[in-house]
């Protein structure tokens, strides 16, 4: 199985600014310099195993027990606990999607069913072949919103469409850019469905990629089962006070707030000069990223992606996403200075091919 992911800038010798990574330039919060001003001092000792003050924290926020709380080394730990549930089973997962998930299953000797989304339909999830297939599967994979194309389909439609006796995982770790997180989040689900697991993560939002924090929401007995195979001290001390800092912090509101200002004019700026290049077929999406093709069938996206770094940029080839070819391609969005470069960059490499260049 072909899995990459965004962020690999340490393959490349020279510094460049990372459009193939989905984090948050205005964090992470100021709040946190806290951790490695005094809470430093914790690494001395082995963090609770249990994860207790920030199990109980995260439960107080979300209104649900703590035994329903799994804190993990990331979301990415979190996915492939689920995997353990899932083993010998059957899933079905939407594609293109995040990769890990057919990972998880496969490692797991799970069985996949694939539901395909359209380009044609802006990605939109298949509700109807998705509730026919689960039909025969133990259990569904949602990205929300989705990566990478960015489609959020509302919970609303979801209720209406999902079965209750079978395994739902949303993953959410991108829900926190949106201005409507609360109204979509299925953890209001969580006292009413017992075969639900939420996964969020401080990665992308709190911009903090390099301290692997996130946490599930599920009911305790799935949690109990969860963490029976979860290696001990996966989590370490820092990841742990940072936790109880951005999710005890009242401030965190306005970071929050904040993030999804930038979040709504930075990607409305970035769709419509985007928009501006015909090269290139720009689909919807809620989410702090966009997912692009590129109408020439001779220019791939590697090919566009050498001529970004020679400009000193990075994107996100998307062929490794099943269902995706070379010719798409998904770019972050950043800063203001950081998306007009990006904007010239792309229109000098297609300028490239345009004025005598070779296309592949």
């Amino acid at each position: 199985m072909n899995i990459r992911h965004g962020g690999d800038i340490y393959k490349y010798e020279r510094d460049l600014i990372d459009f193939s990574s989905n984090i948050n330039p205005l964090g992470p919060p100021q709040a946190l310099e806290k951790v490695f001003n005094s809470d430093w001092q914790q690494i001395t000792r082995y963090p609770d195993r249990e994860y207790r003050r920030l199990r109980e924290m995260l439960a107080e926020k979300h209104d649900i027990e703590p035994e329903g709380v799994v804190v993990g080394n990331g979301a990415i730990e979190l996915i492939y606990l689920v995997g353990r549930l899932l083993a010998d089973s059957s899933a079905v997962i939407p594609e293109p999607t995040f990769s890990e998930y057919a990972h998880v299953l496969d490692i797991n000797e799970g069985r996949i069913e694939r539901v395909l989304r359209d380009p044609g339909k802006g990605f939109r999830l298949p509700l109807k072949s998705l509730r026919r297939k689960l039909n025969r599967t133990a259990a569904v994979f949602l990205c929300r919103p989705n990566n990478p194309a960015g489609e959020l389909i509302p919970r609303q439609k979801l209720d209406r469409e999902l079965p209750r006796d079978r395994l739902i995982i949303s993953d959410e770790s991108f829900l926190d850019f949106l201005p409507e997180d609360e109204e979509e989040t299925l953890t209001e689900w969580l006292p009413e469905h017992d075969r639900l697991v939420v996964l969020r993560s401080a990665t992308k939002f709190y911009a903090l990629p390099g301290l692997r924090l996130g946490y599930a929401l599920t009911t305790p007995e799935l949690a109990a089962r969860m963490r029976r195979h979860q290696i001990t001290w996966s989590v370490n001390a820092l990841a742990c006070a940072a936790g109880r800092i951005i999710y005890g912090q009242k401030s965190q509101g306005d970071f929050q707030k904040r993030s999804q200002r930038w979040l709504a004019r930075e990607q409305e700026y970035l769709r419509s000069r985007l928009e501006q290049i015909t090269h290139f077929e720009l689909f919807p999406g809620r989410a702090n990223f966009l997912l692009l093709k590129i109408r020439h069938e001779q220019f791939t996206a590697k090919k566009l992606n050498e001529r970004m770094r020679q400009r000193g940029l990075l994107i996100r080839e998307a062929d490794s996403f099943s269902g995706l070819d070379e010719s798409y391609f998904r770019v972050a969005v950043k800063s203001r200075q950081a998306n007009d470069k990006l904007i010239a960059a792309l229109t000098s490499a297609v300028g490239e091919s345009e004025n005598g260049g070779e296309y592949s």
